[in-house]
């Protein structure tokens, strides 16, 4: 009788192993899945840019800071966005009052801060009054000044 007993021991004992491993198996994958990102939850690839601190910052300091100050000082009239350019409305006078370097200091600014919150690449700065094209940017970051 004692090895009989001994055998049942032997055959449970494997059963509840068995089935603990399989449990914790079993819980461990569940666990990853459900804990783990999700596989395309992030679409970036490793040839997608990565901004650096300094553009960051500048396209945080263009939306918060240079944009609104240059709308209340009334050189820009309408900053609007669709799905093939970034158009700028500016005052055509004060416009045409501000130095080269203030004009591509902004442009590159508006590059950057277009680069970095993922728009079209595209943009221009247009009269208010007349429509006419003072400057553009196109791909691959291309400032062209039309003066």
């Amino acid at each position: 009788m004692k090895r009989s007993s001994l055998k049942s021991f032997v055959v449970y004992f494997s059963a509840l192993t068995i089935i603990g491993v399989l449990y914790y198996v079993v819980y461990q994958r569940d666990s990853h899945i459900m804990h783990h990102e999700l596989r395309y939850e992030n679409t970036m690839d490793t040839a997608a840019a990565y901004y650096s601190g300094y553009q960051l910052r500048v396209a945080k300091k263009f939306s918060d800071t240079t944009l609104p100050q240059l709308q209340n000082m009334g050189l820009i009239i309408k900053f609007e966005r669709n799905d093939f350019y970034t158009v700028v409305t500016v005052s055509g006078k004060l416009w045409k009052e501000r130095s080269p370097f203030f004009k591509k200091s902004f442009l590159t600014e508006l590059l950057i801060y277009i680069k970095v919150q993922d728009y079209n690449s595209r943009a221009k700065i247009i009269d208010s009054r007349t429509g006419y094209e003072y400057a553009h940017v196109s791909p691959p970051d291309q400032i062209i000044m039309n003066e």
